[in-house]
């Protein structure tokens, strides 16, 4: 289940950008990507879910870049529903 989840958060990320684009007044790059990478790790004797969303939208200026990624992850129903439960980074390449 955990990368059902991680999946439909990236593909909502892929989406909601464009959305959210509008917006900004910017056209985003064909070539952008999305990868979702989830871990399942052990402390002491606890499992614990943890993600890495590489975002990569090449050709857009990184404030630009990294005011798209913050406004999607809050409009994003995956990313409230596991926010504090899931640790989520959220990476621009």
């Amino acid at each position: 289940m955990h990368t059902t989840v991680c999946g439909r958060m990236a593909g909502l990320f892929r989406r909601r950008p464009r959305h959210r684009a509008g917006k900004f007044k910017v056209s985003l790059p064909a070539e952008r990507s999305i990868d979702a990478e989830v871990d399942l790790a052990l402390q002491g004797a606890s499992f614990f879910l943890q993600a890495r969303l590489n975002i990569h939208l090449p050709g857009l200026d990184r404030n630009v870049s990294h005011s798209l990624v913050e406004a999607a992850r809050n409009i994003c129903p995956y990313s409230k529903a596991i926010h504090g439960n899931v640790n989520v980074e959220y990476n621009l390449n």
